[in-house]
């Protein structure tokens, strides 16, 4: 899939973005490295959806996604700080995306994917009381089982600690 930001500004109180131009080709990663406040969430909370650029154009595979929907967009976006449901366990948050038809079809992945974020056995507790490196591995579960033709991420590395860096 080929991204393309063209023209796009967001502007807040202070702080203009833009007017940003950016093309990232398939396969291909970007890793956006800047100060605290130069608009790298923003970036990819435009890309996403959860914002709209006050102009510009947000293009996937030559299509306009400006203005479409966010769960029509088939992206997965992983939060600097992770967004869980707390009343949840573990195995439903690592589920919530996923439509119901295609849970049971799912179950050998998510064993997969869970095994290897080492998060196994956390499946039937609650997401209450748990670190900051498991809550961000379930979220990047949750995200990752969705398949997502996009993978956005703002931070993921934060709450690991280093032997969980370093793996491959």
């Amino acid at each position: 899939m080929v991204l393309e930001l063209v023209n796009v500004t967001k502007d807040f109180p202070g702080f203009r973005l833009g007017p940003l131009n950016l093309k990232v080709d398939d396969d291909n990663i970007l890793v956006m490295i800047g100060p605290t406040g130069s608009g790298k969430t923003t970036i990819l909370n435009l890309i996403v959806g959860l914002i709209k650029p006050d102009s510009g154009t947000i293009i996937i595979d030559g299509i306009d996604i400006t203005n479409l929907p966010i769960e029509s967009r088939k992206m997965g976006y992983s939060f600097q700080n992770p967004c869980l449901f707390p009343h949840m366990r573990v195995y439903e948050n690592i589920i919530f995306g996923l439509k119901k038809e295609d849970r049971k079809k799912k179950n050998f992945q998510i064993k997969r994917l869970v095994e290897s974020l080492e998060i196994l056995h956390l499946l039937n507790r609650h997401i209450y009381g748990l670190s900051g490196g498991e809550l961000q591995k379930i979220s990047l579960a949750r995200m990752l089982i969705t398949e997502p033709k996009i993978l956005l991420m703002d931070e993921p590395l934060a709450h690991l600690d280093d032997p969980t860096k370093k793996k491959n």
